[in-house]
C-alpha cells in the first residue's frame, strides 16, 4: 500500500526583491517560486494551498479573525520506513450523572456478580 507523508508552510506574505521582479505579483510570484523549488529539491510535490481562518484578541476583550494562506506539499514514504502509530484524537467520553440513592457508596454494599437477588 503507498502511504504518503504531508508538510504545510505559510505562504509568503511579502515579495523577494530581485532585479526582474518590478511589480507587488512579480515579487510574491518570485517567493513563492522560491519555496516551490526548495521543497521540490527535498522530494515534496506541490499539493495545493488553503486559506484557514485564525482568531486572534484584538484588544482587551475583542477577538478578531485573520486568514493565513498555505501551501500544502505531499511526497510518498519508502514502504520499508517506519512510521510512528497515528495518533487519533478523540472529543471527551460524556459525563454521565448517576443518582445518589441508585449509586452504591463502597465496594461493600454494591452487589456481586455471583450472588443471586432471590
Amino acid at each position: 500500500m503507498t502511504r504518503y507523508e504531508y508538510k504545510v508552510v505559510p505562504a509568503p506574505r511579502k515579495g523577494t526583491k530581485t532585479k526582474d521582479a518590478k511589480t507587488a505579483d512579480a515579487k510574491l510570484a518570485v517567493s513563492v517560486e522560491e519555496i516551490m523549488n526548495e521543497m521540490g529539491a527535498q522530494g515534496w510535490y506541490y499539493l495545493r494551498s488553503d486559506t484557514l481562518p485564525i482568531e486572534a484578541r484584538s484588544g482587551l476583550t475583542g477577538k478578531s479573525t485573520t486568514f493565513q494562506h498555505l501551501l500544502v506539499f505531499v511526497r510518498e514514504i519508502a514502504e520499508d520506513t517506519e512510521m510512528p502509530p497515528a495518533v487519533v484524537i478523540a472529543p471527551p467520553a460524556p459525563q454521565v450523572d448517576v443518582p445518589e440513592d441508585d449509586a452504591p457508596e463502597n465496594e461493600a454494599e454494591a452487589p456481586d456478580a455471583g450472588e443471586s437477588k432471590a
